[in-house]
């Protein structure tokens, strides 16, 4: 009889050593359960920070299962200020060599640090010279012309520059060299060169294109050679009578063609 009241004793200690672990594993189950879910709503209000590309940044974005979940709804966002940020103005297509008087066509494009194009709405420019007599455009909007192209009129022989400032901020800028060619006129004077001279009488030496026979000398407004004849050569020759001591302006031009004439030549005579 003893011996089986201790077999019950045991059995009955099995089953509840049974029961208090079947209740400590719903238990532990419970609080795993709560702290997982707990953690996912945390995991939900993290935020990643992705450093600029060269188009941008990326913005801030809430990340969903960060655990071993990919992440692939991280948004690119473009600063609208860095895009429209125009650094320096380019100049294109104007000739190194123009020609004085003629107009000629040019491109102007407002672009980034990288040299690439950008996409405006308005960019207003100002145009300058050192040909003080250029005939340039006023200030403009460079998105309201056909592709940025413009043009202008160069009129002062030598070497000069053109440059295009941006309206809002004169820093940004861009410029370019050329050379304005003298046209060639019809009667080109040879003699007497720009000078000082001791002479009281100097001569006067030029060459004609074809068609032209005679010639008429000017010192400033006045004539002192009514007809020269030009050598089958091309080319006229004139003494001057004695001149005066100060500034002396000579010209030539066709006797049949006012129009036809060369360049003043000024000189001074000493005292």
């Amino acid at each position: 009889m003893k011996t089986l009241g201790w077999i019950r004793k045991a059995l009955l200690t099995v089953l509840l050593l049974i029961f208090a672990g079947v209740m400590l594993y719903y238990i532990l189950l419970f609080f795993r359960s709560f702290e997982v879910d707990g953690s996912t709503r945390a995991n939900q209000n993290v935020k990643v920070e992705v450093e600029a590309d060269v188009l941008g940044f990326y913005e801030s974005a809430p990340l969903e299962g960060l655990g071993d979940e990919m992440v692939d709804d991280i948004v690119p966002v473009v600063s609208e200020e860095e895009v429209l940020e125009v650094s320096f103005i380019s100049i294109y297509g104007l000739p190194l060599k123009v020609q004085q008087g003629e107009e000629v066509a040019f491109s102007v494009l407002p672009l980034d640090e990288n040299g690439g194009d950008l996409e405006l709405d308005s960019f207003n420019v100002r145009f300058a010279s050192t040909d003080t007599d250029a005939v340039l455009p006023e200030d403009l909007n460079l998105m309201e012309t056909n592709g940025g192209f413009v043009s202008g009129v160069f009129n002062t022989p030598g070497i000069h520059t053109v440059s295009v400032f941006s309206v809002d901020d004169l820093n940004v800028f861009g410029e370019v060299s050329f050379e304005v060619m003298a046209i060639k006129q019809p009667i080109e004077l040879l003699l007497p060169q720009p000078g000082v001279y001791a002479d009281l009488q100097l001569v006067i030496r030029g060459e004609v294109d074809s068609g032209i026979d005679v010639v008429r000398i000017y010192d400033g407004g006045i004539v002192i050679a009514d007809e020269v004849e030009v050598n089958d050569n091309g080319t006229f020759m004139f003494m001057t009578k004695f001149l005066t001591p100060g500034v002396h302006k000579f010209r030539a031009v066709s006797l049949t063609n006012a129009k036809h004439g060369s360049e003043v030549v000024e000189v001074s005579i000493r005292r």
